[in-house]
């Protein structure tokens, strides 16, 4: 389990065990990407989806190719051939639990691989991927989910016409309700389809849908072929990485790199991926080749000061007002581009080549003090960017890079190291330099910022397990942006430090601590009219103890502190302390599961807001940022109705105590409390 380590004080349950099963989870699992994983929430919460998904469809480990493990991003390329290395020796996995003899995975690695991959030694996947076969033995999953929020926000409220008329925006053009509606189809570990469809609250249509087939095989010269929506990561992200990039944390073991090709968009996010056709294939022995072509409408903001511009993409996918509606799709865009790559023996090339054009130029605003930081952002209406990568991997020594350019002359490079001291040990080195006016649409690698922009540091790491049940993670991460950014009017620095100590004493119980502080410059006034810099430093600490009571029952509870210091005020504290009480009976034919969770917060001010994981219906996220002060609980049912037929039904309900409304703007609730009911109805297939 892994989760954000920050401490209170607490009220850990402990108690006698019953039986060994191991206390990892899917929970420990998300956790762990929102605590090591630096991105845009709205992304961050869909490609987690995706990897829901990926779960519900595990990959088979006795036929899985290198490009069914490229799908987790957790992996390197070291272990990945480690593992078709040891599979290649020794003959087809029993169980999961040989992973333990593959050289070059540790523990952790270990611990998330158990949610991704199943062992089947008598696997359909085995016989030939005909197309008889393929339609045989596919799998089939409908999800269906529907969200009834008990309260009423302000953008839901009947208006005057009076005031309509002159400020249309003020209201949502649909209802309060989510809707989404999902089918997928896996088969052979060699053929994926899906289809979505969502509506978000406030919308008045059902206004997204998006579809992919897909077919790859280990064997001949058409390796991988996605038609309709796909991501793409070549690399190491800097020219192009629609995928989730892992934290720092995570990059401790996964100094390969993005390098994971076309998978398929299958999440509900409206943006972060292309629409067309995308292929691999081996012509020779090594060598790889990639091509791809994407055409799609996309939102953008239009600016008004100049006839046929734009001055930024909306990437959120709502549409709930006049406004937002009124850009939805109002320009396109083409991308095309490939990847060629050699892989002689340990060593690793790449060359990656991509070209966009939009039909309206990108021009962003920078002509006030406050907005001068967009000066270098992208421009234009042509964007090209290439790169080479180079890479050499041996059993204990692991160094790769990438360096790109794009089109305006900008330059962005990324270089890592890692040693491996025996089988428990891990050093690592990463260096990164992105120039100020390096720009691309779609890069997405290694940094503090989100951005492959005005960026560069150096981050240290370590992971090592020194004891038979103790494991220790390391950074720091030192960097500098040369040129302003939001908020910071000039060249700043920044430090990102963390330290997880994991102790696990039996296949039952884990406790967990993390101690996070990170430090920033940012503009300040203090007693002048002057602006200056200062650092804005946060440190958060989580305790975290999980206990496997019995086959059904399992506790996890969790304490954290976190404090913001702000140099122009008051220091900002916050804590929280949380339950979660999950039973689940797997004896058929109902197999009843309950979740209950409950969560008591405490903080200041949104700076020092407390993240807690909650569990959520399939396909859903279940992180919640609390701030202020009030209690929040969670309840969730599921069922097997009939056969292959599941309900599932969560309860939420938020109370504050210092406040007397719940957000700004469209999204107020004028009140103190907010409940939601959220209902799921699956049926699967296999």
């Amino acid at each position: 389990m892994k989760g954000k380590i920050c401490i209170a004080l607490a009220f850990f349950l402990t108690a006698p065990t019953i039986t060994a099963q191991s206390t990892y989870d899917w929970s420990d699992f998300v956790e762990e990407i929102y605590d090591e994983t630096d991105e845009d929430e709205t992304f961050l919460q869909n490609y987690i989806l995706e990897l829901e998904e990926l779960r519900q469809h595990p990959i088979e480990l006795n036929t899985a190719t290198e490009d069914d493990f490229r799908q987790l991003p957790f992996l390197s390329d070291t272990q990945i051939k480690d593992i078709l290395f040891y599979r290649e020796r020794n003959g087809q996995f029993l169980s999961l639990g040989e992973l333990m003899l593959v050289h070059g995975l540790d523990y952790a690695t270990r611990q998330r691989l158990s949610l991704f991959c199943t062992v089947s030694t008598q696997s359909p996947s085995a016989t030939a991927p005909s197309l008889r076969n393929l339609l045989r033995y596919a799998s089939h999953e409908i999800v269906a989910r529907t969200d009834f929020p008990l309260y009423t926000k302000e953008g839901y409220k009947d208006k005057p016409d009076s005031i309509l008329q002159h400020s249309p925006n003020k209201v949502y053009l649909g209802n309060n309700n989510y809707h989404s509606l999902r089918y997928s189809l896996s088969s052979m570990n060699r053929l994926n389809a899906g289809l979505q469809i969502e509506k978000d609250g406030g919308e008045d249509e059902f206004d997204y849908v998006s579809a992919y087939l897909q077919y790859h095989s280990n064997r001949g010269l058409l390796r991988n072929v996605i038609i309709g929506d796909y991501k793409v990561g070549f690399a190491q992200g800097l020219v192009v990485n629609t995928n989730l990039s892992f934290g720092k944390l995570a990059s401790m073991g996964n100094v390969g790199g993005v390098n994971r090709g076309f998978t398929r968009h299958s999440s509900m996010s409206e943006s972060g991926h292309f629409r067309g056709i995308a292929m691999t294939m081996r012509p020779l022995k090594n060598f790889y080749t990639s091509i791809f072509f994407s055409y799609q409408k996309i939102d953008g903001t239009l600016r008004t000061d100049t006839v046929g511009a734009i001055s930024s993409l909306k990437t959120d996918g709502l549409h709930r007002t006049r406004l937002e509606r009124s850009k939805d799709g109002n320009l396109s865009e083409t991308v095309f581009g490939g990847n060629i790559q050699w892989t002689p023996d340990r060593w690793q090339f790449a060359a990656t080549l991509i070209h966009a054009h939009l039909s309206i130029p990108l021009m962003p605003k920078y002509n006030t003090p406050s907005t001068l930081y967009r000066r270098y952002n992208p421009q234009g209406s042509d964007f090209t960017n290439a790169s080479l990568y180079y890479g050499y991997i041996s059993n204990t020594l692991s160094v790769s890079g990438e360096t790109a350019m794009s089109a305006d002359g900008g330059v962005a490079t990324l270089n890592s190291i890692r040693y491996g001291i025996g089988s428990t040990t891990t050093l690592s080195l990463t260096q990164r330099y992105y120039s100020k006016d390096y720009t691309s649409l779609y890069a997405r690698s290694f940094g503090e910022s989100s951005n492959v922009q005005n960026e560069s540091g150096i981050c240290l790491s370590l992971t090592t397990e020194p004891l038979r049940h103790l494991s220790l993670w390391f950074y720091a991460d030192f960097f500098h942006f040369p040129y302003r950014k939001y908020q910071v009017s000039d060249s700043s620095n920044g430090l990102d430090l963390l330290g997880q100590l994991k102790y696990t004493p039996s296949d039952h119980t884990t406790w967990q601590l993390r101690y996070r502080l990170k430090t920033k410059q940012k503009d300040v006034k203090i007693n002048t009219t002057t602006t200056e810099l200062y650092y804005y430093t946060t440190q958060q600490f989580r305790l975290q103890n999980q206990q496997v009571l019995s086959p059904v029952l399992t506790l996890k509870s969790t304490a954290s502190f976190n404090v913001a210091f702000n140099p122009a005020g008051d220091n900002a504290y916050g804590y929280g302390l949380s339950e979660i009480i999950s039973w689940k009976e797997n004896k058929k034919p109902m197999r009843p599961r309950m979740d209950f969770s409950f969560s008591y917060f405490n903080t200041d001010t949104y700076d020092a807001r407390i993240y807690t994981y909650e569990p959520s219906l399939l396909y859903s996220m279940g992180m919640t940022g609390n701030a202020y002060h009030g209690i929040r609980a969670a309840l969730l049912l599921s069922a097997d109705i009939f056969r292959n037929f599941t309900i599932s039904c969560k309860v939420a309900a938020t109370k504050y105590f210092n406040r007397d409304t719940i957000g700004s703007a469209l999204e107020q609730i004028d009140r103190s409390h907010r409940e939601d009911i959220q209902l799921q109805v699956r049926y699967s297939i296999k």
